[in-house]
């Protein structure tokens, strides 16, 4: 990736960049913090893997993070963006966001808080898999498709809200 290994302690992803290419950030042990402007398109596969950061928000103009089946390349892409982030606690997906795909957070032992937005359609497989610090989650009422290994080895998992009436 573009910037792989670098030694930057904090980085700010300027709107004018539209896509974040695959392990664009990874192995960079010293990004304390990262910023992402809102204007960012895609965050594409393991783009910021081993990154140390605590906390994450991802601007609303991303409309999905994490895999999905490419019908081009006929293969699941994009898979894991903040995989071995093990120092990331908070994850702020702000309004505009509209899936969390495969392995989004995947191995990300840290994770405590998860904000997710009134925008959210579909929670994917593996989306916080491995997330084994996660106690509690709120799905807003918008999710219309949560996979049922979304939320797989999170053992201290013990409560998921639904913002949603029953019939949803």
């Amino acid at each position: 990736g573009m910037f792989a290994g670098c030694g930057f302690k904090e980085f700010t992803v300027p709107s004018t960049i539209e896509k974040i290419g695959g392990a664009a950030f990874s192995n960079c042990l010293h990004l304390e913090s990262i910023t992402l402007s809102d204007g960012i398109k895609e965050i594409c596969g393991y783009a910021f893997l081993y990154c140390p950061f605590k906390t994450v928000t991802i601007p609303g103009s991303v409309k999905r993070i994490g895999g999905y089946f490419s019908e081009e390349e006929q293969e699941i892409v994009d898979i894991a963006p903040f995989q071995f982030c093990e120092s990331l606690e908070t994850v702020i997906l702000e309004e505009g966001v509209e899936e969390l795909g495969y392995a989004a957070f995947w191995d990300c032992p840290a994770i405590k808080n998860v904000v997710l937005p009134d925008t959210l359609k579909t929670v994917g497989m593996n989306a916080f898999g491995g997330c084994v610090e996660l106690e509690s989650l709120v799905i807003p009422a918008s999710v219309e498709r949560f996979d049922m290994y979304a939320v797989c080895h999170c053992p201290k998992l013990k409560d998921i809200y639904y913002k949603g009436t029953q019939e949803q």
